[in-house]
């Protein structure tokens, strides 16, 4: 199984990725812009730089580059894709198997809802990838799954529709279960669950669902 983490140009909160990456053991780091200033102080080195660079100090690549066997993917500034997505498109290109993101939220909302939309691009690629940081961890599915309690990312279970409605969805194993519900787009009806027993299941019959788990504040 190859697992591809993605440090990008968001909020990265050092201390909280450094653990992370130790406990994850990636087999690639891809550092997108000024996502690779992380490195600098980091026990880790990225394999990969990918971006157009807008927002890198020239310094902080010139270091990297002297310091670290590192291979950089240069982009020109106007282009269709985010840097991020061009981060998500080299992980499936080097056929990953899971794609962690970090610094994908924070206070650019626009930023923050594009990365949850590339959540998409990697879905379709039936590669499972995840926005992580150090309350959320985010996915995107259109097929059912199981979360182990003693495994989940925090304490709440949150599920948003991103189809028009997701049909046949069947809750167990939680707070608030529910049988072949229709859980239309617009409503915030499957909003902070909670896990009660030992596994939850959640499974449903057409659409698309954001799976949100989320720490207590």
């Amino acid at each position: 199984m190859k697992k591809v983490g993605i440090i990008t140009g968001g909020t990265v909160e050092s201390g909280f990725v450094e653990k992370q990456l130790q406990k994850e053991m990636f087999d690639v780091l891809i550092a997108v812009d000024h996502g690779a200033d992380f490195f600098l102080n980091s026990a880790f080195r990225p394999d990969y730089i990918v971006g157009d660079f807008d927002s890198i100090h020239p310094q902080t690549l010139r270091q990297l580059e002297a310091r670290m066997q590192v291979t950089i993917d240069r982009h020109p500034s106007e282009k269709d894709e985010t840097d991020t997505e061009l981060a998500i498109m080299k992980a499936i290109d080097l056929q990953a198997d899971c794609i962690v993101i970090y610094g994908a939220t924070g206070s650019r909302i626009d930023h923050v809802l594009g990365n949850i939309q590339l959540l998409y691009k990697a879905m379709e690629a039936d590669v499972p990838c995840y926005l992580v940081d150090p309350n959320n961890r985010i996915r995107m599915a259109k097929k059912g799954l199981t979360i182990r309690k003693k495994e989940q990312y925090g304490y709440y279970v949150s599920l948003i529709p991103f189809s028009a409605c997701v049909k046949g969805l069947t809750l167990q194993g939680m707070k608030y279960d529910v049988q072949n519900y229709t859980l239309p787009c617009g409503i915030a009806r499957c909003v902070s669950n909670e896990i009660l027993a030992d596994e939850a299941s959640i499974s449903w019959e057409e659409g698309i669902l954001l799976i949100v788990e989320s720490k207590k504040d």
